[in-house]
């Protein structure tokens, strides 16, 4: 499971869904950091692209491999014995395996 959809976390999740994990989900608050950017760069193939259109693309293709999208924040993870119990909100979700990619936020100091 992913709480924020970033490029390190959607890679490992194509490369785990579908070929290694058989069922993934990605539960996503939609609070891109990138969102107010006009182009994307550095992305081999899809120089130039915007921010929201490579979302799109990458969610289309993510549910191709079998990723179920969840909208939401991870706001607790408890191991169990045998599994891992996710909770976002009031909504809880069992899974034997996690991966947790949650973004960075910048943090700018006060100008005077």
């Amino acid at each position: 499971m992913c709480d924020r959809w970033w490029w390190a976390g959607r890679a490992d999740l194509f490369n785990l869904s579908g070929k290694i994990w058989k069922k993934s989900s990605c539960i996503d608050n939609n609070k891109q950091r990138n969102y107010a950017s006009r182009a994307i760069h550095g992305v081999p193939g899809l120089e130039g692209i915007s921010p929201l259109e490579l979302l799109t693309k990458a969610r289309r293709e993510a549910v191709k491999f079998g990723v179920k999208f969840h909208k939401g924040t991870v706001n607790k993870v408890i191991k169990r014995l045998h599994h891992f119990e996710t909770f976002s909100g009031s909504v809880k979700f069992h899974s034997k395996k996690i991966l947790l990619s949650y973004g960075v936020r910048d943090t700018f100091p006060e100008l005077k």
